[in-house]
């Protein structure tokens, strides 16, 4: 048996006082799916931003396919297959769909260019329920539409791992 994509060996993060994330551990195979549930306040997100690299653990592991990244830099562990949506939306304001989706298709396992580029964005807005609005500007989109434009630019990084934040 392959060693899990994700494994995270007590993991805990302090805010001075309060401990967010309190000595957790799991495995995720992969091709597995799975969510955290909880209350507000919980921790969910912030064990999202640990292994994301957005915050760093007190204490504990997390290995992406066996490689420990709990210290490394969020571009880097981006580099490395991780991508992720956020609790609140975070979409590029000034670009249209198209170019907030190219973004992620640019920088990418694949970095496809030009046409390829193009033709990967509109079909990744289409695979999000996005067919059509490439033009359209993201301040134009609903709320919900705009997660959509968010996960479709996490898509793009084809990452091995996918974080969903309040999805």
């Amino acid at each position: 048996m392959s060693a899990p994509l994700l494994e995270i060996s007590g993991l805990t993060r302090r805010f001075g006082g309060l401990v967010a994330v309190d000595n957790v551990s799991l495995a995720l195979p992969r091709g597995e799916i799975m969510g955290l549930l909880g209350p507000n306040g919980s921790g969910k997100s912030t064990v999202l931003n640990l292994i994301s690299g957005a915050l760093r653990p007190d204490l504990g592991s997390i290995r992406l396919a066996g490689l420990e990244i709990g210290s490394t830099a969020p571009h880097r562990i981006a580099r490395l297959g991780v991508a992720r949506t956020f609790q609140l939306v975070r979409v590029l304001p000034s670009l249209n769909c198209r170019e907030n989706v190219l973004a992620g298709v640019a920088f990418g396992r694949d970095r496809l260019w030009g046409d390829a580029a193009d033709r990967r964005a509109d079909a990744l807005l289409a695979r999000v329920g996005l067919a059509g609005r490439a033009a359209t500007a993201t301040g134009d989109l609903t709320y919900i539409d705009q997660k959509r434009l968010e996960l479709a630019r996490a898509l793009a990084l084809d990452p091995q791992l996918l974080l969903l934040d309040e999805w």
